[in-house]
């Protein structure tokens, strides 16, 4: 649509910047933080759009570097810590970003679903330790449904092992038992049905799977326990 023209956008904050005020409440508690990745830009069936690609590691550099600017402007010598001890580590706002959190998260079963977000990883891992030095953490989830991704035990070990080669520093695994992808049970349970002993999971159940019968046993549900993982 803007073939040939330059366009420039520009954003305005009215008020304070919520991201500053986050970075000071963390300095004072001594605490480290992960500030969000901009999102990659999707196609439909979730992989990577290309042809925007380009754009949006362009558009990644450009937030990484105004961040290590803006937050690295001044000492902190009128900050105290909580308990009255400023940290001498910590000499700027900037030093409390511990790292970038990648949102566009893969299932752990299967994160070859998406080889470009995958390849996506890697860069924007680069990116973080070239550009500001900053670490990069994600957070896979787990699915153990058998009317879901239906995936085994196997297959997510195996997809840990594709992500930890991703270059990504921190794997925070979601282990899906609130959303109803897991449960939590013992070889033993495996022929009793979930509302025996889960009656808050077998519900969640029967609103993901409207065909999720009366009485369904985790044996039925998962493909194995999520401790097992």
């Amino acid at each position: 649509m803007y073939q040939g023209e330059n366009v420039v956008v520009v954003f305005t904050l009215s008020g304070p910047d919520p991201q500053g005020l986050l970075l000071e409440s963390a300095f004072a508690r001594n605490v480290s933080v992960y500030l969000g990745m901009p999102r990659a830009p999707q196609t439909a069936d979730q992989k990577m759009d290309a042809q925007l690609g380009t754009a949006y590691f362009a558009w990644v550099q450009r937030v990484l570097l105004d961040h290590k600017e803006r937050y690295t402007v001044g000492r902190l010598q009128h900050f105290s810590t909580i308990g009255g001890t400023r940290p001498m580590t910590k000499k700027f706002l900037y030093d409390t970003v511990e790292g970038y959190y990648i949102s566009d998260d893969l299932p752990l079963g299967n994160p070859n679903v998406s080889a470009s977000l995958l390849t996506a990883y890697s860069t924007l891992s680069s990116m973080a330790k070239n550009l500001v030095k900053k670490r990069t953490a994600i957070s896979p989830w787990v699915d153990l449904t058998t009317f879901g991704s239906n995936q085994t035990i196997q297959n997510h070990v195996e997809g840990l092992r594709i992500l930890t080669k991703s270059a990504v520093d921190v794997i925070a695994i979601n282990e899906g038992r609130g959303y109803g992808r897991a449960a939590y049970y013992w070889p033993t349970q495996e022929d009793i049905p979930v509302s025996q002993l889960d009656p808050s999971l077998d519900r969640i159940l029967h609103r993901n799977n409207p065909n999720w019968r009366v009485n369904g046993t985790f044996k039925e549900g998962f493909t194995g326990s999520v401790h097992e993982v």
